[in-house]
């Protein structure tokens, strides 16, 4: 009898045939016994994949009932890692003011810059708070108003250092940016406003003085009439790279 050589087959009645057309009488398999094992095949590979599934919607559906949390009690982070409110303790007491006025001014929502830097140059990072104004007077009438700078401590408080540093700011302040523009070493602070600007100079003595004439960096309009612009003159903001 002729040894099977690896050539391709095909089934055709209870024999199989190679692709060349010769008849194969190495293999003989009966059609139907053939069939019923390719269906018994699929049928049992069926039933194992449903049972997986099945196995594993269980074990999904006991994690989350073995970690479903009670109520009124908080959610577990998701990582090691957790936040805690500390503003109270932290001491930094601080609400931006914008006045909103019925004719929502475009102004009124760009208000509330902050800028993160360590004035002092003791390695700890201090928050500086920009704020708004009245309306339509665009004036820091009182000193719910005044813009903010908090002193780092070091013990995880801060304390209020705006007034001592000269950086309580006039007019609606909306933005700030934070940079040493003379290369002294000491970070200054650029305050951008409606129609005014404000460029405060770091003296390295826990001071700062408002250079913005000197430096030419006012952003003032003329012809809006006033740099406490009214604002059924419109407004207009202005930021320089220094």
């Amino acid at each position: 009898m002729t040894t099977c050589s690896h050539v391709p087959l095909l089934l055709r009645g209870s024999r199989i045939l190679a692709a060349n057309g010769l008849s194969r009488p190495c293999i003989n398999i009966p059609f139907r016994s053939f069939h019923v094992a390719v269906l018994l095949f699929v049928a049992f590979s069926w039933a194992g994949l449903a049972q997986a599934r099945e196995k594993a919607g269980s074990s999904q559906r006991t994690q989350a009932a073995t970690h479903r949390v009670p109520a009124g009690k908080d959610v577990p982070a998701a990582s090691g890692m957790q936040f805690e409110n500390v503003s109270k303790s932290s001491h930094i007491k601080f609400a931006v003011r914008n006045s909103v006025s019925p004719q929502r001014y475009t102004f009124e929502t760009m208000t509330g810059g902050v800028a993160v830097f360590d004035y002092n140059n003791d390695g700890l990072l201090d928050i500086f708070f920009t704020n708004g104004a009245g309306i339509p007077s665009l004036e820091k009438g009182d000193p719910s108003y005044y813009n903010r700078l908090f002193r780092n401590n070091g013990d995880g408080t801060f304390t209020d250092a705006t007034e001592s540093t000269g950086l309580k700011g006039i007019g609606y302040s909306m933005g700030v940016a934070a940079a040493d523009y003379d290369n002294d070493g000491f970070v200054d602070l650029y305050v951008a406003g409606v129609n005014r600007n404000q460029l405060f100079h770091n003296n390295g003595n826990d001071t700062f003085t408002d250079v913005t004439e000197k430096a030419g960096v006012a952003a003032l309009f003329p012809s809006l009439a006033k740099p406490g612009l009214s604002p059924r003159a419109g407004s207009t903001t202005t930021t320089t790279d220094f």
